[in-house]
């Protein structure tokens, strides 16, 4: 439906507290996935598990944009924070770009994009007519995620509010699970947090002209990897918060 949100999360987890909020008005099945209709907050939103990784995201997002256009498309989880970015668990990050971050070339001299093969993996046209080839890099609705932040930092987080933070969202095959991978991938793409799924569905949205916000809460910090560190609930938690506001603004609009 062209009013509703198409909300996007990887795992039921992530997706659940805000599922149950959700004034139903149906639902809808297509291949394994099930999308349930109704309002959460005062915006019409069509809600779906994707499953983990860009392929599931890729291919339940393709499925979804086939049978209808939404308003919008707003991807919901959590990630790991880059160790520079200085975010703690439990914050918040809404991206401005997303990257395939280890989509390219190995190389003796290094890592390399997907433009050192010379091959899009992406073209389009601009309003112009112009063609735009896109490679690893690609673009969130700016304005979107402008008022994503405002609405985040506006609502209620009592005492202890998080850190709320915009930037470049990395999303990887391979989690890293060690420091220096970590700090290498920051560096290279000036990122903030990764994730597993994000740049596939930045990539279909721009395909189909579709409006694409992401947003995702800290559970754990990108260093050697120490699971005693993560703290998952609260990142679903604070993560609950966000969106929330997200909608609640989208549903006065």
């Amino acid at each position: 439906m062209p009013d509703e949100i198409l909300l996007l999360s990887s795992t039921t987890s992530e997706s659940a507290n805000l599922i149950q909020l959700m004034d139903r008005s149906g639902e809808d099945r297509f291949i394994d996935r099930e999308i349930q209709h109704g309002k959460i907050c005062g915006a019409s939103v069509s809600a779906v598990v994707t499953g983990i990784g860009a392929v599931n995201t890729a291919r339940v997002l393709t499925c979804a944009l086939e049978r209808s256009r939404p308003r919008m498309v707003l991807q919901i989880g959590v990630g790991g924070a880059y160790l520079s970015s200085g975010l703690e668990v439990g914050d918040v990050a809404v991206a401005d770009r997303e990257i395939y971050g280890d989509l390219g070339v190995i190389a003796p001299d290094g890592w390399h994009s997907t433009e050192f093969i010379g091959i899009p993996i992406l073209t389009t046209l601009d309003s112009s007519g112009k063609v735009e080839n896109h490679y690893n890099e690609y673009p969130i609705d700016q304005g979107l995620a402008e008022s994503s932040i405002d609405a985040i930092s506006a609502a209620d987080w009592g005492q202890n509010p998080p850190a709320i933070a915009s930037g470049t969202f990395v999303t990887v095959n391979q989690c890293s699970g060690v420091a220096e991978v970590g700090n290498e991938i920051a560096s290279r793409f000036g990122g903030i947090c990764e994730n597993m799924e994000g740049a596939a569905a930045a990539h279909l949205c721009l395909l189909y002209k579709v409006p694409f916000v992401e947003v995702r809460s800290i559970s754990n910090r990108v260093e050697d990897r120490n699971f005693e560190a993560w703290d998952i609930p609260m990142a679903i938690s604070h993560l609950h918060v966000a969106v929330s506001a997200i909608l609640q603004d989208m549903g006065t609009r």
